[in-house]
């Protein structure tokens, strides 16, 4: 396999996997690819929608406010298909980890929408995880655990996971960086199997700001959107991955026999 070093971090330099005789090998790298299919974990209200958004570059997936989301989205996984002006496709499949009919005993409902997702895709060239700034709880944290124990029985999801961190803009590059290793000793094990780095990214619904202040944000926005699209755009390798069924499906008991 033919390796890249990409931002200190080494990355299967292909775009596809293949199965060979029983054994996986890898394809060569193409100069690009027209598809994208695109991952999204998080739960309600954390702006997954927003960022699918701003990655096409248009306003095509619903929002609202978080509350509304939170209320009329709990639970779902989405699919949606675009076509770029450039003939990119971008398929998203986004999942709420942590709706507002969950409990921390809901493992199975987290379980259920990945691997729908999962099944839905079959194979992906981003992954995101997606949390609020100042709002990433312990019940997020776990559901984010269960997700990623799903992932790593596919080979190499984790080189193409991202971490991101929504309603940043009112912090400056400075303190986002300053913030970062916070971020990283709350989430541990989560911001590690996401190798393609932790992003901080603010996107405030314009609309919804003074005029006075739409300028200012609107700057910091455009700037937070490029990240993410080149972010998609440097997304090359497309990983295969498969559903897990019966995750906590209890282990075959042992029964004593007895002789005489």
């Amino acid at each position: 396999m033919i390796l890249a070093q990409y931002t200190n971090n080494y990355y299967p330099c292909f775009t596809g996997i293949y199965k060979n005789q029983g054994a996986v090998s890898a394809q060569p790298n193409s100069a690009s690819t027209k598809s994208r299919k695109i991952l999204i974990f998080g739960k309600t209200g954390v702006g997954k929608r927003t960022i699918a958004n701003a990655i096409l570059g248009f306003n095509r997936l619903p929002i609202g406010t978080s509350i509304e989301s939170a209320t009329r989205q709990a639970g779902r996984v989405d699919f949606d298909e675009f076509v770029l002006p450039d003939g990119t496709s971008h398929k998203f499949a986004i999942v709420d980890t942590v709706s507002v009919t969950d409990t921390r005993s809901s493992k199975s409902h987290i379980i259920e929408r990945a691997n729908s997702a999962i099944k839905k895709l079959k194979s992906v060239n981003l992954i995101l995880f997606v949390t609020k700034l100042e709002r990433f709880t312990h019940q997020e944290r776990d559901s984010f655990q269960e997700v990623i124990s799903l992932l790593q029985h596919s080979a190499y999801t984790s080189t193409v996971t991202a971490y991101i961190v929504t309603g940043c803009e009112q912090k400056s590059e400075a303190d986002r960086e300053a913030g970062k290793a916070d971020i990283i000793a709350f989430a541990g094990n989560v911001t590690s199997f996401a190798k393609k780095g932790t992003h901080f990214v603010g996107l405030p619904a314009l609309d919804q700001l003074p005029a006075p202040l739409r300028s200012h944000y609107e700057q910091i926005r455009q700037l937070d959107e490029i990240k993410l699209k080149k972010l998609v755009k440097e997304s090359l390798v497309d990983i295969p991955i498969r559903p897990v069924e019966n995750t906590h499906q209890q282990p075959p008991r042992i029964l004593g026999v007895a002789l005489f």
